[in-house]
């Protein structure tokens, strides 16, 4: 798969809401777990995928849509629904 290196932007900013930070340590706690889809970035870029012990898997995407689907399905946050609506 080729990379856009060449015509891709990224940007960084402050995050001052306590419960968007919440949420996005969240989410970065699930990717870090991913056990499934994961690869590791090497010299060689051949990237083999992330191997874990962990008995039960862990695929991210699926994992950080059933967090949003909770949170505002039962309406468990309502920064979180609030953000959503923004």
């Amino acid at each position: 798969m080729t990379r856009n290196l060449d015509r891709r932007i990224e940007l960084c900013f402050p995050v001052v809401d306590t419960g968007i930070k919440n949420i996005l340590k969240d989410i970065v706690s699930l990717q870090l777990n991913d056990n499934v889809k994961a690869r590791i970035i090497n010299k060689t870029q051949s990237n083999p995928f992330v191997r874990s012990k962990k008995k039960k898997a862990m695929r991210s995407q699926n994992d950080i849509y059933d967090y949003f689907l909770t949170k505002v399905s039962g309406n468990n946050n309502q920064n979180v629904s609030n953000a959503l609506d923004k």
